[in-house]
């Protein structure tokens, strides 16, 4: 059986890019009103589109837990 996945590392050692092209996962969030309006908000005051603005605040959130 001749599968390339068995030779690569696990995902824990490999180095990922988190300047890499976002097209790896996609998923939907549903948000309340209050939820969407704060996002709207910060997004524009940040000069940030919304999805641009939710991955900022993964990349900070993350670097100040992991």
């Amino acid at each position: 059986m001749d599968n390339k996945f068995l030779t690569q590392a696990p995902r824990q050692q490999q180095r990922l890019n988190p300047d890499a092209v976002p097209n790896y996962k996609i998923f939907s969030l549903r948000l309340n009103e209050w939820e969407y309006e704060r996002l709207s908000t910060a997004a524009s005051e940040t000069g940030r589109t919304k999805q641009s603005f939710v991955r900022w605040a993964i990349r900070k959130q993350a670097e100040q837990e992991l």
